[in-house]
């Protein structure tokens, strides 16, 4: 039998990641450690508010994690994380096809968090 904490528990995360931004945040998130909320909302083409709702959801279950930069939040995949989830991130092997505009807009976000190096360590 399974437990009720179990079952619960299981059920948040799979309503979780049964939204298509949200996949989709987690999945950058992978491919570049460290991104804001600009940054998402230019390469997933959705609204400020759109992003933000589902930051705040990934934040909830505690998988993702927010530090303040400047006026900036940079968002990061928590860590540790489940290792269901990592598995499940990293085994979806995707790769984006970005337009021009957002492999520049991408290319430009890795040169500022590598600028920021040691920020990024702490």
């Amino acid at each position: 039998m399974v437990r009720q904490n179990s079952a619960q528990h299981l059920a948040q995360a799979f309503g979780v990641l049964s939204d298509e931004t949200r996949l989709q945040i987690l999945l950058l998130l992978e491919s570049q450690p460290c991104l804001c909320v600009c940054h998402l909302q230019a390469l997933l083409a959705k609204p400020q508010s759109t992003i933000s709702r589902h930051l705040g959801v990934l934040l909830s279950c505690g998988w993702v994690t927010v530090a303040r930069k400047g006026t900036a939040k940079i968002y990061r995949l928590a860590l540790p994380r489940p290792g269901w989830l990592s598995e499940l991130i990293q085994g979806a092997g995707y790769r984006w096809r970005l337009s021009p505009d957002g492999a520049r807009l991408l290319s430009t976000a890795q040169q500022m968090y590598q600028d920021n190096a040691v920020w990024m360590a702490a």
